[in-house]
């Protein structure tokens, strides 16, 4: 009988906790919101009710603690956590909260002393022991940190793990060398965490005397010649865009390795691809045609042959043309070879020759022949959907119309459905069909919501359509330009484009800019800047001005005229100080400035 009594006893006493405990939750929550809010003192009038009803949870007991340090009431919070350590004890997570609560009453020694009896206590744990360090490191007490790690790994077996937590310390004190010896000792062990080590050590490397350093202890430490170590410094060559020394260290892995897949090479093509090094991205390639095993090499083919085209508009853009074109034509000379053979790439190449055609030369019947070349029912429906849209474009080019928003229509994939939604509405636009447009403008908007870029521009466009629409007639030529535009017919575009600004009426200004823009496209740079002068002139408060002002400063920079330039910086400095342009102007200004006084010094 007395059993069942303590019993009955024991089960009510545990009940009243447990409903002290989950008493009003709702104000705990709120207590919580009032913490994350600011609002200190409040929270810690709830969170302290709790506490007194009984209630010992981990979240009262923090929200107190959190409340109190936010108050810097630091006294009140050493005298709550030896009150809350009577109760609970074994809680090293509350001893070492008390720790820092010392910490910063200024008391660094007593606070030194509690966590050295917390890592210190027996058992061995490696939770207590990184716990306390991370404490010590929250006041940058990184020396004392990195010597709790070190006793944890005397008293511990097999936790390599802490020597990523020391690297990361060593790192906060910029000891580099000691960071990279750590991160190595861990990547020794966990070689699966590569691309997590690399970015360690390539975030070290914030310029060339922290990438020698870091450089000079990887190559001391790797003294069995680790291929995967190796490939660490090739990214660190990488960082310092020194991308032959990085070749040649992957080249001698390759050597080595004898093994035909080309892990180490594959991966630094695609780290040279991502900085454009494409020369590099060749000579890999090259290499592996040179050295593979393999009968089939589609792959690697295809890949050099991207790797041509794409070095070839690098040097277009630097108006090395000669070199263009003939890098160009290696890549497709590969590519023709590649659809011609029955390979897994055949189509791939097919697909990469009409974006050569279509890009480079603008050849839209070449590319059209061979956009056509892929069937669409034997590959997947992502890819087939990309060159649908690539063969809409294809007709939209041609102008034919009603061919495009067919095949746009034709597109079902997530990946690419909103694009062909918004090409629709485009052509809706383009061919007077407003309300449609606007219908499908709206209804694209609602089903992407505004952090789409797409829904940016159709937002636009909704804009122009409720502003200029009204003049139906004008509205009517302005998207016929904007189809020229697009078509690539620049100068028929241009043309119209200057007719409605001739006109002046309400989108007149709109139309002009348009029109600068294309006399700069056509490298027509003496009408850009008449156009402008007339726009600064008739729009002198318009709502594209200030741009108009920095475009014409621009181009007077650009043809040798200083000091208008000089004087027009500095009249949008004067005339539109927050405008978009007034930080370049004023860079552009400071620029000039000093290069007509290097002349004036002559």
């Amino acid at each position: 009988m007395k059993r069942i009594i303590t019993s009955l006893i024991i089960a009510l006493a545990f009940t009243q906790v447990s409903f002290a405990q989950q008493l009003n939750p709702k104000e705990i929550k709120l207590a919580e919101n009032l913490l994350r809010s600011g609002n200190y003192e409040s929270a810690l009038l709830i969170f302290r009710k709790h506490y007194k009803s009984g209630n010992n949870s981990t979240k009262v007991i923090n929200g107190i603690s959190n409340s109190l340090r936010e108050l810097n009431n630091y006294q009140e919070w050493i005298r709550f956590l030896d009150e809350v350590l009577l109760k609970l004890p074994q809680s090293f997570n509350y001893r070492i909260d008390l720790g820092k609560a010392y910490y910063l009453n200024k008391q660094p020694d007593r606070a030194l002393e509690i966590w050295h009896k917390v890592y210190e206590k027996d058992p061995p744990h490696l939770m207590r022991h990184r716990l306390t360090a991370q404490a010590m490191a929250s006041f940058r007490l990184f020396d004392e940190a990195i010597e709790v790690y070190k006793r944890a790994m005397a008293k511990l077996a097999n936790q390599d793990v802490v020597h990523l937590d020391i690297g990361t310390l060593y790192k906060l004190q910029l000891n580099y060398e000691m960071a990279t010896e750590h991160y190595v000792a861990y990547f020794r062990k966990f070689k699966k965490q590569r691309n997590y080590v690399r970015s360690m050590l390539i975030g070290m490397a914030k310029d060339d005397d922290a990438s020698d350093r870091i450089i000079q202890s990887l190559e001391i430490l790797n003294n069995d010649n680790d291929p995967d170590l190796n490939e660490l410094l090739t990214n660190l060559y990488i960082r310092k865009k020194d991308y032959p020394k990085a070749l040649q260290i992957v080249l001698e892995i390759e050597s080595k390795t004898k093994d035909d897949k080309f892990i180490y090479l594959n991966r630094f093509a695609r780290e040279a691809e991502k900085d454009r090094a494409y020369i590099y991205v060749i000579e890999a390639y090259e290499f592996m045609l040179d050295n593979t095993k393999k009968i089939i090499t589609a792959s690697i083919e295809y890949k050099l042959a991207r790797a041509y085209y794409a070095n070839g508009k690098n040097l277009f853009k630097d108006q090395k043309f000669d070199e263009a074109d003939d890098q160009i034509k290696k890549g497709l000379n590969i590519l023709e070879q590649l659809f011609d053979k029955n390979t897994h790439e055949k189509y791939k190449a097919a697909e990469a020759i009409g974006d050569i055609n279509k890009s480079h030369f603008s050849d839209f019947d070449g590319a059209y022949e061979y956009y056509s070349k892929v069937p669409l029912n034997k590959v997947g429906i992502n890819d087939a959907d990309r060159v649908r849209i690539k063969l809409a474009d294809i007709y939209l080019l041609k102008n034919d119309l009603l061919r495009a928003q067919e095949v746009y229509a034709q597109v079902k994939s997530k990946k690419f459905l909103s694009f062909a939604a918004f090409n629709l509405a485009e052509i809706d636009y383009y061919t007077g069909q407003f309300s449609r447009a606007k219908n499908k403008y709206n209804s694209l908007i609602s089903s992407i919501g505004m952090k789409d870029s797409l829904a940016n521009n159709a937002l636009d466009r909704t804009f122009d359509i409720d502003l200029f629409s009204s003049d139906s007639l004008t509205f009517s030529k302005y998207t016929q330009a904007v189809l020229l535009k697009r078509q690539q017919k620049y100068s028929e575009a241009a043309k119209q484009f200057a007719e409605i600004y001739n006109v002046n009426n309400m989108m007149s200004l709109k139309a002009g800019m348009l029109v600068v823009n294309l006399y700069n496209l056509l490298e027509k740079p003496l009408d850009a800047i008449n156009l402008l002068e007339d726009i600064v002139k008739t729009y002198p408060d318009g709502q594209q001005t200030d741009r108009a002002y920095y475009l014409l400063a621009t181009g007077y920079e650009k043809t040798s005229k200083f000091d208008k330039a000089l004087s027009l910086y500095q009249e949008i400095l004067i005339r539109f100080p927050t405008s978009f342009y007034s930080e370049q102007a004023r860079a552009n200004a400071r620029t000039l400035n000093e290069l007509l006084q290097e002349k004036s010094n002559q």
